[in-house]
């Protein structure tokens, strides 16, 4: 179901900020199933941005950018 592959989704993002080798590596959410609350949870769970589809493609890249420019620290 969507609800299993969101609770899939938010639990790998959160084993990834667990391993030291993925601290410092910038997450980018990036989601066509997007539902109310999906944004608060990706940030909680240690993504830095996120992004629902369609997306295009200078907006995604800017979020790139931005993210390796100024280290990992979350959206805020």
């Amino acid at each position: 179901s969507d609800e299993e592959e969101r609770t899939l989704f938010f639990n790998a993002m959160r084993e990834l900020r667990k391993d030291a080798n993925f601290t410092e590596t910038p997450i980018i959410a990036l989601t066509a199933l997007a539902m109310p609350g999906d944004e608060k949870k990706c940030l909680e769970a240690g993504a830095n941005a996120y992004v629902t589809k369609p997306v295009m493609l200078k907006e995604l890249l800017k979020i790139i950018k931005s993210r390796l420019d100024s280290g990992v620290s979350p959206e805020e």
